[in-house]
């Protein structure tokens, strides 16, 4: 065992056949390679099997790019704690805002609701208020 942190996900070549044509025979086959970290067992540690979880396709440019790209999110993702805290805050802060946004929008309906009650009122009644009133107001609700 070394003093590196157990990587569960590697890229290295492996044996395994794909599409099987020619070309794609006398290739290197790359693969994404799945193994559990060791664990202490009451009779030592035990080491889980290592095999190809993901074999790139022959005829992807840049393998060894997107198997590294994949493995490094595989690994960073794989147990569902992680991001977990991350991915509850964001949903709380879209919900928050949602909720903000509803806020808003009910807060707008009651302004415009009380500002056309004002405004029928100023049409009814007279006086510099009410003559104030009308002359910066849009007669037409849907515009005020």
């Amino acid at each position: 065992m070394t003093d590196e942190p157990h990587q569960r996900f590697t890229v290295s070549t492996t044996s395994y056949l794909r599409n099987l044509s020619r070309e794609d025979l006398f290739a290197e086959t790359l693969a994404v390679h799945y193994q559990d970290p060791p664990r202490k067992t009451e009779t030592g540690t035990s080491i889980s099997l290592r095999f190809p979880m993901l074999i790139l396709a022959f005829y992807l440019e840049e393998q060894q790019a997107v198997a590294e790209k994949v493995a490094g999110i595989l690994e960073k993702h794989w147990d569902g704690d992680a991001g977990t805290d991350e991915l509850a805050a964001l949903r709380k802060e879209v919900e928050d805002l949602r909720a903000q946004g509803e806020r808003q929008s009910s807060t707008i309906t009651i302004h415009h609701q009380n500002f056309d009650e004002i405004y029928e009122r100023a049409c009814r009644e007279t006086g510099e208020f009410a003559e104030w009133v009308r002359s910066i107001t849009n007669p037409q609700a849907e515009q005020r």
